[in-house]
């Protein structure tokens, strides 16, 4: 059995950056696209990325037995409290209403875990986060701010961005989008497989993102990457595959420290690496 300890901080690390869709491995992308003034865009951006950062606090706290912190890092970065350095009414006016509603319940799911976090049960806290992370999840799969219509913030104006661009055309980049799409959809699936003790499920969602992926890549998209992504990109489809053959034999927690493995080298590659134009 695992402890509680990896197993919340697996789950809701994936839960927040991961969160899949009922569609999981659709390539289609039928979100509604919101038209924000590129200050805006860039502004959301620095938003989410601090939102990422508060989660990882708040698990961080969470696994040293910290509620308290906890507590306080969701209150003043993600709650009722941050909406003011968030700009949110000035944001707000931009967006259609569905994506507004999902923000607001997500400030105010915020505050309610920090209520709960605050009594000290860690359960009833892992539980209340839940919320927090599937409004995050609600707004992803409802709404995207960058469309096939309208250029992404270029590196010129976004000066804080120094990850290294790999350059791909657009149809290149709609391909190798969809791929991490699906690697995130498997993760999604192995740590859902892990929580219901289902090694069926893990070695499913795994083999979406094992070598078959790794074959299907186009050879256009190959010879744009360079040697510093494949040395993370080829361990990782290994590491799949690797799911694959331990989920016959191996117990969950040991399942379940693969896939930490495995999501450390997502955040290292997503932090190296973009796919501007």
């Amino acid at each position: 059995m695992i402890t509680k300890n990896l197993f919340f901080k697996t789950i809701l690390f994936a839960t927040l950056l991961f969160g899949a869709t009922p569609t999981v491995y659709s390539d289609d992308d039928k979100r509604e696209f919101v038209d924000l003034p590129e200050m805006m865009q860039q502004h959301q951006l620095v938003s989410m990325r601090d939102h990422l950062n508060a989660i990882n606090e708040i698990l961080f706290n969470m696994g040293e037995g910290d509620l308290d912190k906890a507590a306080e890092t969701a209150e003043n970065r993600l709650g009722m409290t941050s909406l003011k350095s968030h700009h949110a009414s000035h944001m707000a006016k931009f967006m259609p209403e569905g994506m507004r509603q999902a923000g607001t319940n997500m400030h105010r799911a915020a505050s309610r875990f920090a209520l709960k976090a605050e009594e000290g049960d860690v359960l009833i806290a892992y539980k209340a986060l839940q919320k927090v992370t599937g409004a995050c999840v609600a707004c992803h799969a409802g709404y995207k701010t960058h469309g096939a219509n309208k250029s992404s913030i270029t590196p010129k104006e976004n000066k804080t961005d120094t990850r290294i661009n790999l350059g791909l055309s657009q149809a290149e980049k709609a391909q190798f989008l969809a791929e991490m799409r699906k690697m995130l959809s498997s993760i999604q699936g192995v740590i859902s497989g892990i929580g219901s003790n289902n090694p069926e499920q893990i070695i499913k969602a795994a083999r979406y993102s094992g070598n078959r992926m790794a074959r299907a890549t186009p050879e256009s998209v190959k010879k744009k990457t360079p040697p510093a992504f494949k040395e993370i990109g080829g361990p990782t489809h290994m590491m799949f595959e690797e799911l694959i053959v331990r989920a016959e034999t191996d117990d969950m927690e040991s399942l379940a420290e693969l896939t930490g493995k495995l999501m450390n080298q997502c955040i290292t590659c997503h932090a190296m690496f973009k796919a501007n134009e």
